[in-house]
């Protein structure tokens, strides 16, 4: 029993740790996106080829195709969707609950970056500078809030004081009522 037990938790471990690292590149991959907004060039480059561009900076040959890093958004959020929902059994209903609030919130930036870029009539450039304006103006709190609320449980999960100012004595109540909970 204490080797499945020890097995179970070490895969926990693992689990809790990818959780951290997907809401981590999921808002590192937004905050990317975002950055082409703030470029100074943005308005003359032409965003239907590779970039050649190490992410900080543009000139004014820059090329970027900003479709391809909206892709890759999009599969990586499926894919962290599907690793949580997966994953759910590893998790108390609150946590299952942040990390599908994470996703809605994510999925509709996606929706509205597809919508973007599928309207008619407007150049490749347009698009580019459309979608880039959603993933500026996306309202990132939330996110950052409930991933720092996330990496909080994470930390009781394994036993680990959370990252907020407890006392010892708060954190052991707080501690009692996790283990109450399960």
């Amino acid at each position: 029993m204490r080797i499945q037990f020890s097995i179970i938790n070490t895969e926990r471990l693992q689990i809790l740790k990818e959780g951290c690292v997907r809401i981590t590149e999921t808002l590192n991959q937004i905050n990317t996106i975002s950055s082409y907004y703030e470029y100074d060039c943005k308005e003359n480059v032409d965003f239907e080829n590779k970039c050649l561009s190490d992410g900080t900076k543009c000139d004014n040959s820059c090329i970027l195709n900003y479709w391809e890093k909206i892709i890759t958004f999009d599969k990586y959020t499926r894919d962290t969707d599907d690793f949580f929902k997966n994953n759910q059994m590893f998790f108390p209903l609150e946590v299952v609950s942040k990390h599908l609030k994470i996703i809605v919130l994510v999925f509709y930036l996606r929706k509205d970056a597809y919508d973007a870029h599928f309207k008619q009539n407007i150049s490749s450039n347009e698009k580019a500078l459309k979608c880039f304006e959603l993933f500026h103006n996306f309202d990132r709190e939330e996110i950052r809030s409930l991933s720092d609320d996330l990496i909080n449980e994470y930390r009781v999960l394994i036993g680990v004081s959370p990252l907020k100012n407890f006392s010892l004595d708060e954190y052991k109540l707080f501690q009692k009522i996790q283990d109450m909970k399960n």
